[in-house]
């Protein structure tokens, strides 16, 4: 959460120290720092009760022969890694408002910065994944096999620790961008091209139906259904990064031109407020889906 950092290595003091109180001994903490603290409560409320409900909704359909389905291996990881920073928002609260111990703010800022970097790499597999499912079904057979699918998480979380010692101890914003612009023009790639997938007819639409055998249709259809599926999945996930992460990456270059206490105190409070929010709205995405589709499937039967 909170502060992605400090300057240096010892944590003379705690880092929002000159937020609270901002204008004068009297006066309150300042408007990015309420925003920030809000956000960690409100995530707290809605964020961890809908992650822990889908990771246990993959839990409770998992196979008995195979573990996790294939399928759920991307969005189970992105719910278990928010789960230790809502943990800890008790104590970042407790620590700002009773403590103010800059050593339990490097461990709360490790956790945080886990969540900051690890939910948009995660979700970018995602929707790498909805695009191979729906422009490149070949390739998507070939690598949706668990052993590609671990190798990329191992990458993802050695990258992470990595980020995460270095936001503990120093400024990470301008680090931190360096990894969500990949991360932004990669999702609209694989937005635009299966939104482009999705405006070609089905070839059920381009003949007549009475030419075809009805199976054909409803598997025309079906395919078609998917690619909508896919394409509000990774729309939903292109705009949870420009929520949270343009204010971050329109932050970074303005370091230094404004005053220190001033780009702390607010514009970086916002922009970490930004890129903490919204996790909530995936896990509830995702199980509306699932639970519809097997809803669904059970009328059928």
């Amino acid at each position: 959460m909170n502060g992605s950092s400090f300057n240096t290595s010892f944590f003379p003091t705690y880092f929002w120290s000159d937020c609270h109180p901002y204008d004068g001994e009297s006066g309150g903490p300042s408007a990015g720092l309420v925003v920030l603290l809000v956000t960690d409560v409100v995530e707290f409320v809605a964020g961890l009760p809908s992650n822990l409900w889908l990771a246990w909704f993959i839990l409770q359909r998992r196979s008995k022969a195979d573990g996790i389905l294939t399928a759920d291996l991307f969005p189970f990881s992105l719910a278990l890694v928010k789960v230790p920073f809502y943990v800890m928002v008790p104590v970042i609260l407790a620590n700002h408002l009773l403590w103010r111990n800059a050593w339990i703010m490097a461990t709360t800022t490790f956790f945080s910065s886990s969540l900051i970097t690890l939910k948009p790499l995660l979700m970018c597999l995602v929707c790498v994944e909805r695009y191979l499912a729906v422009v490149r079904p070949l390739d998507f057979l070939r690598f949706k096999a668990f052993k590609y699918k671990w190798r990329a998480l191992v990458l993802l979380f050695c990258l992470n620790i990595c980020l995460g010692v270095f936001a503990a101890f120093y400024n990470s914003i301008v680090a931190l961008c360096m990894i969500f612009l990949p991360v932004l023009a990669v999702d609209t790639y694989c937005c635009v091209a299966v939104l482009n997938a999705l405006r070609k007819s089905p070839p059920g639409d381009r003949q007549e139906v009475g030419n075809e055998k009805k199976g054909d249709v409803a598997g025309n259809r079906e395919m078609h259904g998917k690619k909508r599926k896919a394409v509000i999945t990774i729309l939903l996930v292109q705009v949870t990064l420009m929520v949270n992460y343009v204010p971050l990456i329109v932050t970074a270059p303005i370091q230094g031109l404004v005053p220190a206490r001033v780009f702390k105190c607010q514009y970086m409070a916002m922009a970490l407020a930004a890129a903490l929010g919204c996790g909530y709205l995936y896990p509830l995405f995702y199980l509306y889906n699932n639970m519809r589709h097997q809803k669904n499937t059970k009328s059928k039967i």
